[in-house]
């Protein structure tokens, strides 16, 4: 072994600590400052205030940034009242690029919100275990899920073929959630879940009476887009 690689081997060994001491080990304790008897305080243990949500009001989005980051609020299930509020006054310079991101950013919003009323109606389902007044309940909470998931929907900012492909979608989830409820509850002899289900549909408000705008003219258009969520087959249990 050469002279330098036994130099590196005695610095390796004997390190000295960021007091300059070789070879100390253990904890080290901050110098206290001169004619102070108390020990420096450590910032990493001072307590720290929760950071406070904004108050600011939500600005109606008008640049491809802006609609992204109400997108974004809304997958996090944040402030939904608001953030539609904006986004129904908001509008946006449809041009090529723009419109093939916002477009895949609003399905992707869209299918996740879907699945999570859909989750969490199987989940209240599943609790209500055939309980007619916990099953009505459950019923009840998936039309309120799905008022926010109508309104991005119908969005005025959307072209039309967007809006139609949207609300198809949220049609066929809400057509085949029923069908997939009436189906495991003719299991019933009574008839009385069968009932309770008829009285008590799965359905979501007319889609432009929630923004207060005529229904658009003409059918339902394309298609929904490949990749929509569908809901799983909903059982009573």
């Amino acid at each position: 072994m050469g002279p330098n690689a036994a130099r590196a081997t005695g610095s390796e060994a004997e390190a000295p600590d960021h007091r300059g001491r070789p070879g100390a080990t253990g904890p080290t304790t901050s110098p206290r400052p001169a004619g102070s008897s108390k020990p420096a305080s450590d910032p990493s243990k001072s307590p720290t205030k929760p950071a406070r949500p904004s108050t600011r009001p939500v600005k109606p989005p008008t640049t491809y940034a802006e609609w992204a980051a109400c997108c974004d609020l809304l997958l996090a299930g944040q402030s939904d009242e608001e953030i539609l509020t904006a986004m129904q006054t908001g509008h946006l310079e449809w041009t090529s690029g723009v419109a093939e991101r916002i477009t895949r950013r609003v399905h992707e919003v869209f299918d996740v919100r879907l699945k999570a009323v859909g989750d969490k109606f199987q989940r209240d389902v599943n609790h209500a275990r055939g309980h007619e007044t916990l099953l009505a309940n459950a019923l009840l909470d998936i039309r309120k899920g799905l008022i926010p998931v109508g309104r991005l929907a119908a969005l005025p900012a959307w072209p039309d073929m967007v809006k139609q492909s949207l609300q198809q979608s949220l049609q066929h989830f809400v057509e085949r959630s029923q069908t997939s409820l009436e189906s495991s509850a003719r299991s019933d002899r009574t008839g009385r879940m069968l009932d309770l289900l008829r009285r008590n549909r799965v359905c979501v408000p007319e889609i432009p009476s929630l923004l207060g705008e005529d229904a658009p003219p003409g059918s339902l258009g394309p298609p929904a887009a490949s990749g929509v969520t569908q809901p799983r087959r909903i059982i009573l249990t």
